[in-house]
């Protein structure tokens, strides 16, 4: 759905309900960039741990052919 069907469903919504319409095309962008920025953050703290768990294997796997 594009913005200018959006703001037309929200007016004929709006005019349904017999209220004012009202703008909400920013609140539905910004709803959708907190989305993209969770998922985001969501990503990096995986990829931060896949990396630390890696870098532990490693250096463990360092330390027993120091020993051996």
């Amino acid at each position: 759905m594009n913005t200018d069907e959006l703001r037309e469903a929200l007016r004929r919504d709006a005019e349904l309900a017999g209220r004012p319409p009202t703008d909400l095309v920013p609140r539905v962008a910004g709803l959708r960039r907190r989305s993209t920025r969770r998922r985001a953050g969501v990503v990096s703290c995986v990829l931060a741990i896949a990396v630390a768990v890696g870098g532990l294997t490693i250096l463990d796997g360092a330390r027993e052919q120091d020993r051996g």
